[in-house]
């Protein structure tokens, strides 16, 4: 008996049954659903980062910020250059937003400052930056 390999549409299926779980709000479904599909496609930049922003609602920072690493990491190998940049700012974003909520404002304003550079009409990217800007001012260090 022959192994059976993933094909791309196995590979779509998952990520729709992903996409509805966390439209119902069945994210610990949709998180296996992601995990089955990593296991298929293990550098699935759009996977790993769904994956991480079901380890932030889950408030595990530091799986969250291992897959937005990984995520950006292996959107570089994509070829198409607007989806490249999506995943890549998906993943960024990501890693961003976790490393504020773990207190590090400097490493995350310099994700969102070079997110910026790379794309100035980031809104998401600029509010972020307001956002570890109000922090400072109602949490000066001491």
């Amino acid at each position: 008996m022959r192994a059976k390999t993933p094909t791309s549409s196995t590979r779509v299926g998952r990520s729709f049954t992903t996409y509805a779980h966390n439209e119902l709000g069945e994210l610990v479904a949709g998180k296996a659903d992601l995990d089955a599909l990593l296991a298929l496609s293990p550098a699935n930049a759009q996977a790993l980062n769904e994956r991480g922003y079901y380890y932030q609602r889950e408030k595990n920072w530091q799986a969250a910020a291992a897959d937005f690493k990984q995520a950006a990491e292996y959107s570089q190998w994509i070829e198409d250059p607007a989806t490249q940049q999506n995943l890549h700012a998906a993943a960024q974003r990501g890693l961003g937003f976790t490393l504020i909520e773990r207190g590090r404002w400097q490493e995350a304003e310099a994700i969102y400052q070079k997110l910026l550079q790379e794309n100035p009409q980031d809104a998401r990217a600029r509010n972020e930056l307001e956002y570890i800007r109000q922090q400072r001012e109602k949490h000066p260090p001491l």
